[in-house]
């Protein structure tokens, strides 16, 4: 989620703008493990969790945050339903924990 794009921050909620298959994969989870906790259109637990095992867990940390990928540059290869979904940005609103919001208004450089 290095390409996630900090609009704004005030309190728990904070706006983010995703690619249209980042959405497409929060959707995906929501759908796959949260539903059934409230709102369907509110993909703050799918984000959060991904967040919070990146915390947990120091190898999805680095799996996610230590390596570019960049998929504008022809670098890397991405599947069909990234490529199709990438490159406009829509803004969406999370309700994130203090901690996760730190850690996406944080500089975040990865070496390219």
């Amino acid at each position: 989620f290095c390409t996630l794009l900090k609009l704004k921050a005030q309190h728990n909620t904070m706006e983010l703008a995703l690619h249209g298959y980042q959405h497409d994969f929060l959707v995906q989870m929501q759908q796959q493990h949260y539903a059934s906790q409230g709102d369907s259109s509110d993909l703050s637990a799918p984000l959060q969790a991904i967040i919070d095992k990146a915390f947990a867990d120091p190898t999805v940390m680095s799996a996610i945050f230590d390596t570019f990928h960049c998929i504008h540059c022809g670098s890397v290869k991405p599947e069909a339903w990234i490529n199709a979904r990438k490159g406009k940005k829509d803004p969406y609103v999370f309700n994130l924990s203090q901690k996760a919001q730190s850690l996406l208004t944080s500089e975040i450089l990865c070496e390219v």
